[in-house]
């Protein structure tokens, strides 16, 4: 079981090719174009509107939050100084989830795998988790590759209200 941390702020990370950063307002726009682009949540659950997906950037942000609400800690993802996506820890049931959305420019070339990577590290180097999951829809061929490159492993397929999913987990003494 890993503890739920306390809202505290997200660290920056760097990767090779990519610049991971805490959310700040001037972020907003780039986050809705992305949740809001049909192409890129069609497999993915996300905000179904612009006010759901305000109302989740100032969650993000650390502007709102009600009572009982998952923790989380977003990272806004950039490759040299144009942003390309979004990866998360929320800690919705027991075990924290990672998860990750990013632009179509970005798709096919790595940069997933490379954030979802360092931010993995992160969970375990330093804030000491033991275990990670991660949801994905089973036609989602290019985020099932992601998580299994990090070192994710499928343990079950379930059902929720939008349909069929994969459940994958990491544990510690897994790769990477």
């Amino acid at each position: 079981m890993s503890a739920i941390p306390t809202r505290s702020p997200v660290p920056p990370r760097k990767t090779q090719r990519l610049r991971l950063d805490a959310y700040r307002p001037e972020d907003r726009d780039a986050f809705l174009g992305l949740v809001l682009d049909p192409r890129v949540m069609a497999r993915v659950d996300g905000p179904a509107d612009r006010d759901a997906a305000l109302a989740l950037f100032a969650r993000i942000c650390g502007e709102s939050g009600e009572p009982g609400e998952p923790e989380c800690m977003a990272w806004a993802v950039f490759e040299h100084d144009t942003y390309v996506g979004h990866v998360f820890l929320v800690w919705i049931d027991v075990d924290p989830e990672i998860g990750f959305v990013f632009a179509p420019a970005a798709w096919g070339r790595g940069l997933a795998t490379e954030a979802a990577g360092e931010v993995l590290a992160f969970a375990r180097d330093s804030l000491g988790l033991a275990r990670l999951t991660a949801s994905v829809d089973l036609q989602h061929a290019a985020s099932r590759r992601v998580l299994e490159k990090i070192g994710l492993h499928r343990v079950a397929q379930e059902q929720d209200r939008d349909g069929a999913y994969l459940r994958y987990a990491w544990q510690a003494g897994d790769c990477p």
